[in-house]
């Protein structure tokens, strides 16, 4: 029987109703119907079962997402398959969406039989007729995460801030030194929370000048306004390794929702300090002139990038130890 791949090369090259005729009596090979009977229910649930057919419709939802599709035997006689995999949130964090499937299109898959069921399959792999691979079982990062209050460690973290400068280069700040709090809950991302404090003392460009502004009345005012607190407000998974996170920052006492994406780097137990640990990047796009940050729009931009790239630890009590002495560390300062 040819392999779905070469159905694919073979679009290219023969009618599309030809290549269908071709896909299904190859298909008849693989699935067989008796003449004038039901298909059998399936006893048995060790073996896979390949289909090639058209997908009649796709139901992406929870707590189960199901696929029905037409698969047509030798005999001529057609069989809906009804395919069912995993909720829609656990799909996303492989990279499905709404859109993955439509009604219409030619789909090869392998499932594994639903032991006394009738037609009914558990889904290991689909694959389309563009050759894009679903996988409702792809390892993702955050299978790896453990749930915990996690802390910065130290010297590790830094949040970077640039705006365009008259249009001729872009200028920047940083924070390196900051206080956080991060409550993963590994069950169910989506309930996770952080919380970071800054100081608006604490900034430093590359220019005494600059640094200056930044901290006096017509910018951040770190005598009046000495705190910058970052708070979350939501998490949303969208794929393997990476997230969307809504938080409200509070700047001279104005609050303001930003929207950040986050990827998760690496997770497990830290080389160097022994804890159970996460390292993550994020970026984000907010307008300063929100907090009232407004001197010298437009001529140096009202946009500003924010970029950060931190790695935090459970406590040492907490982790799970890999041999290698944890060490004890307070918070990123």
């Amino acid at each position: 029987m040819l392999r779905f791949k070469n159905y694919i090369t073979a679009l290219k090259s023969i009618q599309f109703p030809i290549l269908i005729s071709a896909l299904l009596f190859s298909l008849s090979v693989q699935v067989q119907a008796q003449p004038n009977q039901s298909p059998l229910i399936f006893a048995e649930t060790d073996s896979e079962v390949s289909l090639i057919g058209i997908v009649r419709s796709f139901n992406f939802s929870s707590p189960a997402t199901l696929i029905e599709v037409e698969v047509e035997g030798s005999a001529g006689q057609s069989s809906l398959w009804r395919v069912q995999t995993k909720s829609a949130t656990e799909l996303r964090r492989f990279g499905w969406t709404s859109q993955s499937l439509f009604a219409g299109e030619l789909v090869q898959l392998v499932g594994t039989p639903v032991q006394g069921s009738r037609l009914n399959v558990e889904l290991d792999e689909l694959t389309r007729a563009n050759g894009e691979v679903l996988n409702p079982n792809q390892e993702s990062i955050f299978d790896l995460v453990v749930s915990g209050n996690y802390q910065p460690l130290p010297s590790q973290g830094n949040i970077h801030i640039s705006f365009d400068h008259y249009g001729f280069s872009q200028s920047f700040f940083s924070f390196s030194a900051f206080d956080a709090t991060l409550s993963l809950d590994a069950e169910n991302i989506n309930n996770s929370n952080f919380q970071i404090d800054l100081l608006a003392e604490n900034i430093s460009s590359n220019s005494a000048e600059l640094t200056r502004l930044l901290k006096s009345g017509d910018f951040f005012d770190a005598s009046n306004y000495p705190l910058i607190s970052i708070q979350s407000r939501s998490f949303e998974l969208l794929n393997d390794d990476l997230l969307v996170i809504v938080a409200d920052i509070q700047i001279k006492g104005v609050s303001v929702a930003a929207e950040f994406e986050v990827e998760l780097n690496a997770s497990g137990a830290h080389p160097q300090y022994g804890v159970e640990a996460i390292g993550f990047s994020g970026n984000g796009e907010v307008l300063r002139s929100a907090w009232g940050l407004d001197s010298f729009i437009p001529e140096v931009g009202d946009s500003v990038s924010l970029q950060f790239h931190m790695e935090f630890g459970l406590p040492a009590e907490a982790s799970v130890s890999d041999g290698t002495e944890a060490l004890l560390y307070p918070y990123n300062q």
